[in-house]
């Protein structure tokens, strides 16, 4: 293991080990963490640092994310790294008491909007676990958490940094090739299909806006809309309230709607299930869902405030504009998508793992880490 006299000497060379915590990609686009992981170790890696992907559970040793092995992080081998990032899971309370007298650097890193997901845990007793870290050096967070900083910060003791928020594309592109998939838009797209794909697990990211927004240009136009698919919703099908809500709609009393399990968003771009993508969320503005869609040039009605002048933008919950922008997707996007790809390829590139500025960002973060925790 590195020393700190070796560090401060060895200035850029990174012969530094790091080890993430890992999952594997058997459920690759069950949610973002699993993509999130992955851009984390492929930036570290083009980064130069000696980086793997590690796991104390037995299920996930010896698999693989995308091409990487994940392999086993245990008490014998945990002194072969200067740095653990806990980003699957944190440390059992064996290695996280092991960890306590080495050397090791421990960073945990967020991204997740953990503060909101501990109030939901505290008023509806639900069993998220709470994000405070023992023993942990620092946290780093995305920047769309930033105003979680000093209540994280407080609760864990110690300092909340922001990182660099990663994207790229090659996940997709791995999904594409093996599945033989073609989910780009293009002028047969069906593009009165509409769908909304938010999780509706909380409080961050719900059908219910882009319910008020089909139904408010429904009211007003109907003929624009054919059939609106709202994915992860099949669950609330018995869920009092959401049928309360629902039964008042125009679109529910003339069969507009569909209430339909989790389907992988490219597949149903491949399938031309999906022409307009309808999307909300709350203090959660950046989205896998969003870069995907000005990936494959599907038009986008959102409210994130990262991306306001791509897609269709409406402000935070102002479901009225949000009908307007979806107007507008309707009738003008396919006139305009082929022209719209070459900006929003330069948006996606400013996520990008290959970008130098992310990767500078990366390369501080952990030299100032190694820096100011790194103990002999």
């Amino acid at each position: 293991m590195l020393i700190i006299g070796e560090f401060l000497e060895m200035s850029a060379t990174k012969s530094i080990k790091i080890g993430i915590t890992s999952q594997s990609d058997k459920n690759l686009f069950g949610n973002g963490l699993t993509q999130n992981i992955w851009f984390l170790f492929r930036i570290l890696k083009n980064s130069g640092y000696d980086v793997s992907l590690v796991a104390e559970q037995e299920e996930s040793i010896g698999n693989h994310l995308i091409t990487e092995q994940i392999k086993p992080l245990n008490v014998e081998n945990l002194n072969n790294f200067d740095l653990i990032i806990e980003c699957a899971y944190s440390l059992s309370a064996t290695l996280d008491e092991k960890i306590k007298d080495s050397g090791i650097v421990r960073v945990g890193i967020q991204y997740g909007n953990r503060l909101i997901i501990d109030l939901e845990s505290i008023i509806f007793d639900k069993n998220y676990g709470i994000s405070a870290k023992s023993r942990i050096d620092e946290i780093w967070c995305s920047p769309h958490f930033k105003f979680s900083m000093q209540p994280i910060e407080t609760f864990n003791k110690t300092e909340v940094k922001i990182c660099p928020y990663v994207w790229s594309p090659d996940v997709l592109i791995h999904k594409l090739i093996r599945d033989k998939l073609d989910p780009f838009f293009k002028q047969t797209t069906n593009i009165n299909n509409l769908s909304f794909f938010e999780p509706n697990l909380n409080v961050l990211k719900t059908c219910l806006v882009p319910l008020a927004i089909s139904e408010d240009l429904y009211l007003r136009r109907p003929e624009l809309i054919n059939k609106i698919y709202a994915f992860n919703t099949f669950k609330l099908k018995n869920n009092k309230s959401f049928i309360q809500r629902v039964s008042q709609l125009k679109i529910q009393k003339e069969a507009k709607i569909f209430y339909e399990k989790r389907f992988s968003f490219i597949e149903m771009l491949n399938d031309n299930n999906t022409g307009v993508v309808i999307s909300h969320h709350w203090m959660n503005g950046l989205n896998y869902l969003q870069l995907e869609a000005m990936y494959f040039g599907t038009p986008f009605v959102h409210n994130s405030e990262f991306f306001k002048d791509h897609g269709y933008y409406y402000p935070e919950w102002d479901s009225k504009e949000g009908s307007k922008q979806l107007e507008l997707a309707i009738e003008t996007h396919k006139d305009v998508f082929l022209k719209e790809r070459g900006r929003d390829r330069e948006k996606l590139w400013e996520f990008h793992p290959d970008n130098p500025k992310n990767i500078q960002g990366y390369v501080d973060l952990i030299e100032n880490a190694l820096a100011k925790h790194l103990r002999k």
